[in-house]
C-alpha cells in the first residue's frame, strides 16, 4: 500500500483531508478546486487502490472501512516523512520553504494559480502565502520595490534586462458591448467611438489589444477610458448596466449567465490573445529559497495548464 501511496501523493494528500472533513465541497473550496476536481481525485485513488473508500448517498459520503484502515497508514506515513525530511534535507531543495508574496489578476488568478499554490502548500507544509489581487501597471511597481516577489501579468512591457519574465498562458478575448447599445449602431444613430470605455488597466492596455472592430466605421474612442475595473466580472457587470464597451474573457463569456444581453463585435484581425506571464526581478534569484520555489511553481503552472 506504501508503494502504490507514492504514486499518487497529492491525490492521498486529498484523501486525508475529505475523510477528516468528511464533505468534498468543504475540501474543495479549501484547496481551490472544483468539487468535481476533488472527487476524481478520489475516484483515481480508488481505482489505483482496487478498493471503494466512501459510500456515496445523496449530498453524503461515508468512508469505507478500506478507508478507515488507509487514513491509519498514510497519515502517520505523511507525518514520518515530514518529519524525516525536515531533520536530513532541512536546507535543500528538496523542501520548499519560505513566506512569498504573489500578485495575481483576480478571475486568472482564482481559477489558475490559487489551486496550484493550494497544491504546493500540502506538499510543502512549511510554504505561506500573501495573496495580492490586482493588474499588470500595479504589479511592476510593487516587483520594483520588492513589495511583491512574483506575479502573474499580462503583456506588460518591462526591462527585460532586470527581469524573468515565463510565458504561462493565454486567453482568447472579445469585445462586448450591451445589445441596446449594440442595436443603436447598426440603425446608424450612434458609433463605436460615441461609447465610453471601460478596461482593467488605467493606461487602456487591454483595449488596446483590439485594434479593427469588424465594419462599424469607428474605431474605439481612448479619450472616453471611463473605468478602470481589474476584475471580469466587474467588466461585465458595467457592460450590463450600459455603462460603456469593455472586453471579457471569451471562456467567461460563453460561461456568463449574462451573456444574452450582450453582443460581441469581431475584429477584422485573427483572435486577439492576452498573454499570461510569470514575472520576477532577476536578483530574487539569489534566493534559493525562491528559486526553488519559482522552479516548482512553473512546473505546476504549466503541468496544471
Amino acid at each position: 500500500m506504501i508503494e502504490k501511496l507514492s504514486h499518487n501523493f497529492y491525490a492521498t494528500s486529498i484523501f486525508i483531508k475529505v475523510y477528516e472533513a468528511g464533505n468534498m465541497s468543504a475540501v474543495a473550496k479549501q484547496l481551490f478546486l472544483t468539487q468535481p476536481g476533488v472527487s476524481q481525485h478520489i475516484k483515481s485513488l480508488e481505482e489505483l487502490l482496487g478498493v471503494d473508500l466512501f459510500i456515496r448517498e445523496k449530498k453524503r459520503i461515508y468512508p469505507t472501512q478500506q478507508a478507515r484502515e488507509y487514513y491509519k497508514i498514510t497519515k502517520n506515513f505523511l507525518q514520518k516523512v515530514d518529519r524525516e525530511l525536515e531533520d536530513s534535507f532541512g536546507d535543500s531543495n528538496l523542501l520548499l520553504k519560505g513566506r512569498f508574496k504573489i500578485g495575481i489578476p483576480i478571475e486568472y488568478g482564482n481559477r489558475e494559480v490559487l489551486p496550484q499554490l493550494a497544491k504546493l502548500s500540502i506538499e510543502h507544509t512549511s510554504l505561506r502565502f500573501d495573496i495580492f489581487y490586482g493588474f499588470s501597471a500595479e504589479f511592476y511597481g510593487l516587483l520594483e520595490s520588492n513589495k511583491l516577489d512574483l506575479a502573474f501579468m499580462d503583456d506588460y512591457p518591462i526591462e527585460k534586462s532586470k527581469y524573468v519574465s515565463k510565458n504561462i498562458s493565454e486567453e482568447n478575448l472579445v469585445l462586448c458591448i450591451h445589445h441596446e447599445h449594440f442595436a443603436s449602431i447598426t440603425k446608424g444613430e450612434k458609433r463605436l467611438a460615441d461609447f465610453d470605455l471601460i478596461d482593467y488597466d488605467e493606461d487602456g492596455s487591454i483595449l488596446k489589444k483590439w485594434k479593427n472592430p469588424q465594419g462599424y466605421n469607428s474605431r474605439l474612442n481612448f479619450e472616453r477610458l471611463k473605468f478602470i475595473c481589474a476584475n471580469a466580472r466587474g467588466v461585465g457587470e458595467l457592460i450590463l448596466q450600459k455603462a460603456g464597451i469593455g472586453i471579457l474573457p471569451e471562456d467567461f463569456y460563453h460561461n456568463w449567465k449574462e451573456k444574452d444581453r450582450v453582443q460581441i463585435i469581431s475584429s477584422r484581425d485573427t483572435k486577439t490573445k492576452n498573454i499570461i506571464k510569470m514575472t520576477y526581478l532577476k536578483s530574487r534569484t539569489k534566493d534559493q529559497s525562491f528559486s526553488s520555489f519559482a522552479y516548482a511553481l512553473t512546473q505546476c503552472m504549466e503541468d496544471g495548464l
